[in-house]
Protein backbone atom coordinates (compact mmCIF):
# COMPACT_ATOMS: atom_id res chain seq x y z
CA UNK A 1 0.00 0.00 0.00
CA UNK A 2 0.93 3.62 -0.32
CA UNK A 3 3.10 4.75 2.58
CA UNK A 4 0.79 7.55 3.71
CA UNK A 5 -2.23 6.84 5.91
CA UNK A 6 -4.03 9.85 4.42
CA UNK A 7 -4.61 8.10 1.09
CA UNK A 8 -7.50 5.88 0.16
CA UNK A 9 -10.68 5.66 -1.84
CA UNK A 10 -13.42 8.03 -0.72
CA UNK A 11 -15.79 6.80 -3.47
CA UNK A 12 -15.50 3.28 -4.91
CA UNK A 13 -17.00 2.16 -8.23
CA UNK A 14 -20.21 0.16 -7.97
CA UNK A 15 -21.33 -3.01 -9.75
CA UNK A 16 -23.49 -2.45 -12.82
CA UNK A 17 -26.02 -4.12 -15.07
CA UNK A 18 -26.29 -2.47 -18.48
CA UNK A 19 -27.62 -3.06 -21.99
CA UNK A 20 -25.29 -4.62 -24.55
CA UNK A 21 -23.34 -2.20 -26.74
CA UNK A 22 -23.58 0.51 -24.07
CA UNK A 23 -20.68 2.18 -22.26
CA UNK A 24 -20.66 1.96 -18.46
CA UNK A 25 -19.97 5.14 -16.46
CA UNK A 26 -18.61 4.89 -12.94
CA UNK A 27 -17.66 7.32 -10.20
CA UNK A 28 -14.53 7.15 -8.06
CA UNK A 29 -12.47 9.44 -5.87
CA UNK A 30 -9.36 9.21 -3.68
CA UNK A 31 -7.62 11.22 -0.97
CA UNK A 32 -4.11 12.54 -1.22
CA UNK A 33 -2.19 13.53 -4.32
CA UNK A 34 -2.11 10.60 -6.73
CA UNK A 35 0.34 10.62 -9.60
CA UNK A 36 -1.62 8.37 -11.94
CA UNK A 37 -4.50 5.92 -12.10
CA UNK A 38 -5.54 3.10 -14.40
CA UNK A 39 -8.53 0.88 -14.93
CA UNK A 40 -7.74 -2.83 -14.87
CA UNK A 41 -9.82 -5.77 -16.08
CA UNK A 42 -9.54 -9.28 -14.67
CA UNK A 43 -8.40 -11.86 -17.22
CA UNK A 44 -8.53 -15.29 -15.61
CA UNK A 45 -6.34 -14.99 -12.50
CA UNK A 46 -4.44 -11.95 -13.82
CA UNK A 47 -5.21 -8.26 -14.11
CA UNK A 48 -4.59 -6.34 -17.35
CA UNK A 49 -4.50 -2.57 -17.86
CA UNK A 50 -7.57 -1.49 -19.81
CA UNK A 51 -7.23 2.29 -19.78
CA UNK A 52 -5.60 5.31 -18.11
CA UNK A 53 -7.94 7.29 -15.86
CA UNK A 54 -7.97 11.03 -15.27
CA UNK A 55 -7.71 11.87 -11.57
CA UNK A 56 -10.90 13.45 -10.26
CA UNK A 57 -12.98 12.47 -13.26
CA UNK A 58 -15.80 10.01 -13.79
CA UNK A 59 -14.64 6.88 -15.60
CA UNK A 60 -16.13 5.13 -18.61
CA UNK A 61 -15.79 1.53 -19.72
CA UNK A 62 -16.51 1.00 -23.40
CA UNK A 63 -19.05 -1.69 -24.23
CA UNK A 64 -17.91 -5.26 -23.54
CA UNK A 65 -19.62 -8.63 -23.84
CA UNK A 66 -20.90 -10.70 -20.93
CA UNK A 67 -19.82 -10.10 -17.34
CA UNK A 68 -16.42 -8.55 -16.53
CA UNK A 69 -14.62 -7.69 -13.31
CA UNK A 70 -12.65 -4.45 -12.90
CA UNK A 71 -10.61 -2.52 -10.34
CA UNK A 72 -8.75 0.79 -10.23
CA UNK A 73 -5.02 1.05 -9.50
CA UNK A 74 -3.95 4.43 -8.10
CA UNK A 75 -0.24 5.27 -7.88
CA UNK A 76 1.20 7.65 -5.32
CA UNK A 77 4.79 8.75 -4.77
CA UNK A 78 5.24 6.20 -1.96
CA UNK A 79 3.21 3.26 -3.29
CA UNK A 80 -0.08 2.17 -4.81
CA UNK A 81 -3.63 1.31 -3.75
CA UNK A 82 -6.42 -0.67 -5.41
CA UNK A 83 -10.16 -0.15 -5.35
CA UNK A 84 -12.48 -2.97 -4.43
CA UNK A 85 -13.32 -5.17 -7.41
CA UNK A 86 -16.52 -4.26 -9.24
CA UNK A 87 -18.45 -6.25 -11.81
CA UNK A 88 -20.35 -5.03 -14.86
CA UNK A 89 -22.78 -7.24 -16.76
CA UNK A 90 -23.69 -6.34 -20.35
CA UNK A 91 -27.03 -7.96 -21.27
CA UNK A 92 -28.64 -8.53 -24.65
CA UNK A 93 -31.68 -6.42 -25.46
CA UNK A 94 -35.00 -7.63 -24.11
CA UNK A 95 -37.90 -5.22 -24.54
CA UNK A 96 -39.69 -6.67 -21.50
CA UNK A 97 -36.89 -6.20 -18.98
CA UNK A 98 -36.02 -2.95 -17.20
CA UNK A 99 -32.49 -1.96 -16.24
CA UNK A 100 -33.72 0.01 -13.23
CA UNK A 101 -37.03 -0.47 -11.45
CA UNK A 102 -39.08 2.61 -10.52
CA UNK A 103 -39.00 3.29 -6.77
CA UNK A 104 -42.27 5.14 -6.23
CA UNK A 105 -42.88 8.83 -6.03
CA UNK A 106 -45.38 11.17 -7.62
CA UNK A 107 -45.69 13.13 -10.84
CA UNK A 108 -47.38 16.51 -11.16
CA UNK A 109 -50.30 16.84 -13.56
CA UNK A 110 -49.18 17.62 -17.08
CA UNK A 111 -45.78 15.92 -16.76
CA UNK A 112 -44.74 12.60 -18.28
CA UNK A 113 -43.03 9.66 -16.64
CA UNK A 114 -40.49 8.13 -19.04
CA UNK A 115 -39.37 4.56 -18.42
CA UNK A 116 -36.49 3.16 -20.44
CA UNK A 117 -36.12 -0.51 -21.18
CA UNK A 118 -33.34 -2.12 -23.21
CA UNK A 119 -33.54 0.10 -26.26
CA UNK A 120 -37.24 1.09 -25.77
CA UNK A 121 -38.91 4.10 -24.18
CA UNK A 122 -42.34 4.01 -22.59
CA UNK A 123 -44.01 7.36 -21.90
CA UNK A 124 -46.77 7.32 -19.30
Amino acid sequence: PAGNNDVGFTIEPKNGDIAAETSYNFTWAVNGEPQSAELQMKDGENWAKLDDLTIGQEGTISAQEGTKTFRILVNYENGSIYSKEFTVCWREANANQFLIQPVGGSIKNGLNLILESYGSKIII
